[in-house]
């Protein structure tokens, strides 16, 4: 007789998680293929404008062949910096945008797999297992560092945009600010606190294995 199949809360978070994985990784994968746009190499993203702006084409110079403000109508609004060959992009400052604008991919990438490891951990019926601990204190730091890698991501995308002739009026920060960073901070604080909570569990479970 088949044993029933029995989808617990803790089951159904880590399947979650795994399908935010996949779904994470399609969309980190189609950013990639999207830097090969055509006949030419592009590097995209969000940067917040005076106002919104209606969709244009500006003629770039130097390295960038032209720049592309895509309207949805409201201050943050998407852009598209064309190169004609893939050597121009390894130049600074655009190699350092697709290094960071990578790391934050996988950094969230990361945090959603290891959510999904420490929910089967704590389905496995051993939630305080050093494994777990490690988990939990590498969330925290990638829950940190995130918000920092988006701004410096976007920091320096608007740095390239201002120096576009035609776009430097036009652009006036980055898409990330300070309440964000701070709440990826408060974040792993709270996160930091919840594994005091695991490592004293730990603790008393490893003293009640040596009393039995």
């Amino acid at each position: 007789m088949k044993k029933p199949f029995n989808l617990s809360l803790l089951g159904l978070l880590r399947y979650l998680f795994m399908l935010l994985v996949l779904s994470g990784t399609i969309l980190f994968l189609l950013n990639l293929q999207g830097i090969f746009n055509g006949e030419h190499i592009c590097i995209r993203g969000w940067v917040t404008m005076i106002r919104p702006w209606n969709a244009i084409e500006i003629p770039g110079a130097g390295h960038v062949q032209a720049l592309k403000m895509f309207n949805f109508g409201q201050q943050k609004q998407f852009i598209m910096l064309e190169f004609s060959r893939f050597a121009e992009v390894l130049s600074f400052p655009y190699l350092a945008f697709l290094i960071f604008d990578c790391l934050s991919w996988l950094t969230s990438l990361l945090i959603l797999y290891q959510m999904m490891l420490f929910f089967k951990n704590l389905e496995s019926g051993a939630p305080f297992q050093t494994s777990t601990i490690h988990k939990v204190r590498l969330i925290a730091f990638l829950v940190f560092t995130f918000p920092i890698l988006r701004f410096l991501t976007s920091w320096i995308l608007t740095n390239i945009v201002r120096k576009v002739q035609g776009a430097s009026d036009l652009v006036i920060g980055t898409t990330v600010n300070l309440e964000e960073m701070l709440i990826g901070a408060i974040s792993a604080i709270i996160i930091y606190a919840l594994l005091e909570i695991f490592q004293r569990g730990q603790t008393l479970q490893q003293e009640q294995d040596l009393t039995i």
